[in-house]
């Protein structure tokens, strides 16, 4: 093999195997409540199973046509381009911090376990409660309905969550029939007085450019995006997943 080829095999390993460790990481933690975090080993995998041809090749017992690579490597290239600007795309939003005076706000729904708020959901709340503090004026829409293993509605939730910790619940409207972002977004633009209004629209980092791109899509034309934390151990398994969330949203005209 030469050197060149010795490195490139060197990373698809080290990577493959760093991606399979990883994916035993989450269900470790996290469990198997979502088995989209199955794909992190099956990365792991096929780049495992890359770096075993990509040495058969370089010895010689492997032949492969060279159009065959040629179109492989172009499909592979455009790939990797694609996820690096879907994920700058989507840093660059979860930084990003709204001015004050938003008129209203909308908090998106996220899991919630019985009658209690998830860890994720808790970040975007934590957020939203600092934002709401500074700006007492502001009017907030907590938006989600009802899923499996949840007692109440995912905008109850939250709506007893900011109450407690003091936030007026004449502040507070509710949307709970949603199901997903676009539904949000959709539901919670009924409660709104006009597209005009300023709004600002708060979830997990990752979430936030599809997020705004979505309320524009819905014709809202003041929106900003505020960004809740993330768990630093699930961070990469949630931007990957929105990675794919991003190009099922504009395929389907979403964005």
């Amino acid at each position: 093999m030469t050197k060149k080829g010795k490195f490139m095999n060197g990373i698809l390993v080290v990577v493959g195997v760093l991606c399979i460790l990883y994916g035993i990481c989450i269900f470790s933690y996290a469990g198997f409540s979502s088995k989209f975090h199955f794909i992190w080993i099956v990365m792991g995998a096929v780049l495992l199973v890359l770096a075993v041809l990509l040495k058969r090749i370089q010895q010689g017992s492997l032949v492969i046509p060279r159009k065959v690579l040629i179109l492989t490597g172009g499909i592979a290239t455009v790939g990797v381009l694609l996820f690096l600007v879907v994920e700058i795309l989507l840093l660059a939003s979860a930084f990003h911090k709204p001015d004050p005076g938003g008129e209203y706000m909308i908090i998106l729904g996220c899991q919630v376990r019985g009658s209690s708020v998830s860890k994720a959901l808790k970040y975007r709340l934590d957020a939203a409660m600092e934002y709401l503090q500074e700006n007492p004026d502001t009017v907030v829409i907590v938006s989600g309905g009802q899923g499996a293993g949840e007692d109440i509605s995912e905008a109850e939730a939250m709506r007893k969550y900011l109450v407690y910790r003091g936030i007026s619940p004449e502040r507070i409207r509710k949307e709970e029939q949603s199901t997903n972002t676009v539904e949000n977004i959709c539901y919670s633009k009924k409660l709104l007085p006009s597209s005009d209004a300023r709004v600002i629209v708060v979830s997990n980092g990752f979430h936030i450019f599809r997020a705004i791109r979505i309320c524009h899509r819905q014709g809202l034309k003041q929106v900003e995006g505020l960004a809740g934390s993330s768990d630093p151990r699930m961070a990469p398994a949630y931007y990957l997943r929105e990675f794919f969330a991003v190009v099922k949203d504009f395929v389907m005209g979403n964005l």
